[in-house]
């Protein structure tokens, strides 16, 4: 369980690309009027619902593309790298022709995110669902990467991340 939060954190801390590729990103031609109605015909109860859809949507997007075999490790985009901190270790094993070694590693971080790509989307759901109308706000005025930082913001005290973690 802890791997899985631990992966659901990783796949929020690869910015905003990751969730802009799955059109979790704001549009850049989003309207900037959001307070009463925008164009005159939305309500702010279904400016919240029609995002809270389409964040659900791409969340769905999301474990389907990612949530399966190969979904991280043949994605350029979003597959995850050898860590910073090994990184040393990974050339020292390679001067050593110990490539195999390093590439499993990476291998078996690739297939644990994939594993655990349902119960991060279990997380992001509950985010969707919690979203306020302020929240909203926030998201359709803020910069490219505002529905990224809504789901890290709203996930890292999501109760569901501290009851795994414990």
């Amino acid at each position: 369980m802890f791997v899985g939060a631990t992966l659901a954190m990783a796949l929020l801390s690869h910015g905003a690309d990751l969730f802009e590729r799955l059109g979790l990103g704001k549009s850049k031609s989003t309207d900037s009027s959001v307070d009463g109605k925008i164009g005159g015909t939305l309500t702010q109860d279904q400016m919240v619902g029609g995002l809270k859809e389409a964040l659900a949507n791409g969340v769905e997007k999301a474990v389907a593309n990612l949530g399966k075999g190969d979904g991280f490790l043949k994605d350029l985009g979003v597959k995850i790298p050898m860590p910073a901190s090994l990184q040393k270790v990974q050339k020292t094993l390679r001067t050593f022709r110990q490539d195999k070694l390093a590439d499993e590693f990476v291998t078996t971080m690739n297939r644990a995110a994939e594993q655990a790509v349902p119960e991060a989307a279990a997380v992001l759901g509950d985010s969707v669902k919690q979203m306020s109308i302020a929240d909203a706000k926030s998201v359709l005025a803020g910069t490219n990467n505002a529905a990224t930082q809504y789901f890290r913001r709203t996930s890292e005290t999501n109760q569901k991340v501290r009851t795994i973690l414990k």
